[in-house]
């Protein structure tokens, strides 16, 4: 039924049901699962300025290290998190902003026929305040959407 599987997590406590959910939906259907994870790159990649205030060669030198520092540990979670799948996972660390927006684009990109996302299940003010990829993703995506409340919501 599904042929190939996307599903996208936050790397936070929780994304462990919403992988383990997308892969044995891949096993059953004996499709293609890609976990990924998508660094903001608005936070992550501030290339020499942030606003309009241009920072020193050194600072934003490190800013890079930084940011590809993070990168690495976030492939390495990843990898972590989907090594306990009984089916063939492809994981992956993409970058982009807004969030939302760049895992639509990869669904649409790849061809996935069905997208696997969390939901922490915040309420009103906080879900204000933070954004939610997920309620994105669900009216946005051209695909069907499967939201995994996860324990820790």
């Amino acid at each position: 039924m599904f042929d190939r599987i996307l599903c996208a997590v936050d790397l936070e406590p929780g994304s462990e049901d919403v992988i383990r959910c997308a892969g044995r939906i891949a096993e059953r259907c004996e499709g293609t699962l890609r976990v990924v994870f998508v660094a903001d790159s608005a936070l992550l990649n501030l290339k020499g300025s942030v606003g309009r205030l241009e920072l020193p060669e050194e600072q934003a030198a490190a800013i890079e290290q930084v940011s590809l520092l993070l990168r690495e540990k976030a492939a390495v979670l990843l990898k972590n998190l989907c090594d306990a799948l009984k089916t063939d996972v492809e994981p992956m660390v993409l970058e982009g902003s807004p969030v939302a927006s760049r895992i639509l684009e990869h669904v649409e990109s790849w061809g996935a026929d069905l997208l696997v996302v969390g939901s922490h299940g915040r309420r009103r003010l906080k879900r204000l305040l933070v954004g939610s990829v997920c309620n994105r993703l669900v009216h946005s995506a051209n695909v069907p959407v499967l939201v995994v409340k996860t324990k820790e919501a």
